[in-house]
């Protein structure tokens, strides 16, 4: 992570600079709210998310991990994510502009 929390930062500075050199309107502030707020709104529904997913299998923590809980574990943990990233990607390769065009 420590070459890619500079590089976000980076690219929405990126992003405001570009809306700028575009509009010749200066919105930085109002680019970095909203930049801000959705990447917290996803890290917020995120973890909701995930501990709604790992929540059913849950064991407290003296008891022994079972099978099931540890299956609960593995599939929110990385299966469940793997399928939302495919997804993502498959919606985001269709939203490209196509050069035939």
């Amino acid at each position: 992570m420590g070459s890619t929390v500079p590089l976000l930062w980076v690219m929405i500075a990126d992003v405001a600079d570009y809306s700028e050199w575009k509009t010749s309107r200066r919105a930085i502030g109002f680019m970095y709210a909203g930049i801000l707020f959705a990447l917290k709104f996803g890290l917020g529904a995120g973890g909701y998310l995930s501990a709604k997913v790992i929540m059913p299998t849950a064991t407290s923590q003296r008891s022994a991990k079972t099978e099931h809980a540890l299956l609960g574990i593995r599939l929110g943990g990385h299966i469940y994510p793997a399928i939302m990233l495919v997804i993502v990607l498959i919606l985001s390769g269709r939203s490209t502009p196509s050069k035939n065009r």
